[in-house]
């Protein structure tokens, strides 16, 4: 190996590993219930559709928090119940896919970005709450993390343990929509949590 090699990579991770964050906003489009909210696409958000639950599929998340007994297993709960929200919504918006940025011509879908998945998770986490479902944590901020390179950047949800004061992303864009959405200490996602 040759003797600069090392160093250079060494320097490289460590840079890399370097991340600034700051919140962006608490956006919500609309006032969402369960039978009727608004989600977004298309790149930051520049196309929406209104959506919503059925009677049926509602009462299958409500049925979710049942057995909540403390912060930890409603953080479990919450996550499951937006990959529920996220797979029962997604047939009824058509064209769209997670797939990458830009318009995917192969398929003509528009596509989802991490801002859209952010801003729609905090859309659920919203209606979690304001239905009751939330009893140990409330929605806060979406949040942005930039890293060395301009292209590193990634954007989340927030929650916040309202009895410790602790602050949780609740990300859902790095996993397969079939497994949980991922709620980690914001600190972990910040340092750069890669998610599964």
């Amino acid at each position: 190996m040759h003797k600069f090699t090392f160093p250079l990579i060494m320097s490289s991770l460590l840079l890399s590993a370097c991340a600034t964050y700051a919140p962006v906003e608490q956006r919500v489009i609309g006032e969402p219930s369960p039978d009727a909210f608004t989600l977004c696409y298309g790149d930051e958000c520049e196309v929406s559709a209104d959506t919503g639950l059925s009677g049926e599929e509602w009462k299958e998340i409500v049925l979710l928090f049942k057995s909540v007994n403390s912060a930890e297993t409603e953080r479990d709960t919450l996550a499951r119940a937006i990959r529920m929200f996220e797979q029962y919504t997604n047939g009824r918006i058509r064209n769209v896919s997670r797939e990458g940025s830009g318009f995917d011509s192969k398929r003509g879908a528009q596509p989802v970005d991490r801002y859209d998945v952010a801003v729609n998770t905090s859309t659920y986490l919203h209606i979690l709450r304001n239905y009751g479902l939330l009893k140990y944590h409330k929605p806060r901020y979406i949040i942005r993390k930039t890293g060395f390179h301009l292209t590193e950047v990634d954007q989340t949800a927030t929650i916040v343990d309202i009895t410790t004061g602790l602050y949780y992303a609740v990300d859902a864009w790095p996993v397969k929509q079939s497994v949980p959405v991922q709620v980690v200490p914001q600190e972990l996602w910040i340092r750069g949590w890669l998610g599964l």
